[in-house]
């Protein structure tokens, strides 16, 4: 039904544009949010139902091979079974682009109930309150609350940081003269420490930073490709590595043959995939929303899913 319990003549709806979508909640239960999508209702708990018809103030759904059909009046949805749903405001709780705690690279961006991922997958999020949502990759339910305004807790326990949108001369990869063996990387306004930890960068000038680094506050300036610290420390910008650059054939036999083209994988269908980084040792991708690792043995890429690619000889 089209109640909290369970499960809403005439065109049949397109997959984009109604006057049915939007976010709705079930009356007397606010945290009940309902998103109307093209020809897809998202409601509490993942589930959905499909719209198989609309025509002026008239929506038919169909919830487990039975039609329910409802009347909006206004900003309120009359369901033929009781239940009444009230129409939400345009959502924007969320809204921004969100790094990886771990990897200030692999960047998400929400708009509205739209969540794009680093790889550039979407997913539709349902809100579960006025600070948490629930998205669904993979057939897996993720659900996420704002802390503090600026970072995303998940149930996996990853963490999420607000960062701002646009590339600064300061993105990249850096080391300091006095540890070479550091690598220090920026980007979103974040800087990624060597042990894996985040700080938030402040721009205060074309060319100028403000950062504090274990507790010392900082201001940093950029010189060509080196960074001049206040407290007389230097990083010097670095390439990224690619080792793994190449042709790799997939699983063996299988004659799929992968290119691993510096930031991307470039499959035969001339479609890519986002990779996050090279070493000598590992190659890391972002696929469907999620990081994936694989490590070089020998000639092999063995990935954490049992794949393996075998680079090809040129």
């Amino acid at each position: 039904g089209t109640g909290t319990g369970d499960g809403p003549s005439a065109s049949r709806p397109s997959q984009h544009g109604h006057s049915f979508e939007g976010r709705w909640h079930h009356k007397g239960a606010p945290h009940a949010v309902e998103v109307i999508e093209g020809v897809t209702i998202h409601g509490p708990g993942g589930k959905t139902r499909k719209v198989s018809m609309t025509a002026g103030d008239q929506i038919t759904v169909v919830d487990e091979g039975k039609e329910f059909r409802g009347k909006r009046v206004g900003d309120q949805l009359f369901w033929e079974d009781g239940a009444i749903w009230v129409r939400l405001p345009i959502l924007s709780t969320f809204d921004g682009c969100w790094a990886h705690g771990g990897r200030p690279d692999m960047v998400a961006t929400i708009k509205g109930s739209k969540v794009q991922m680093a790889d550039g997958f979407v997913t539709t999020l349902t809100q579960q309150g006025p600070d948490k949502f629930a998205i669904s990759l993979k057939g897996e339910r993720h659900v996420a609350q704002i802390q503090n305004g600026d970072r995303l807790a998940w149930s996996s326990g990853d963490m999420w940081i607000r960062v701002q949108a646009s590339k600064t001369k300061f993105d990249g990869r850096w080391m300091p003269k006095s540890r070479p063996e550091a690598i220090e990387f920026i980007g979103g306004g974040l800087l990624r420490r060597p042990d894996g930890s985040t700080t938030r960068l402040r721009a205060t000038g074309p060319d100028t930073f403000a950062a504090t680094l274990e507790g010392q506050a900082l201001v940093a300036r950029l010189d060509g490709t080196e960074i001049h610290w206040s407290d007389g420390g230097t990083w010097v910008r670095m390439e990224a590595p690619v080792p793994l650059n190449g042709r790799w054939i997939y699983n063996g036999k299988s004659g799929i043959v992968l290119q691993v083209d510096n930031d991307v994988v470039r499959r035969p269908d001339g479609t890519t995939v986002k990779v996050l980084e090279q070493t000598q040792a590992a190659l890391y991708l972002v696929h469907n929303g999620k990081r994936l690792k694989a490590v070089l043995k020998g000639k092999d890429l063995v990935w954490e899913d049992g794949a393996v690619w075998t680079r090809i000889d040129e």
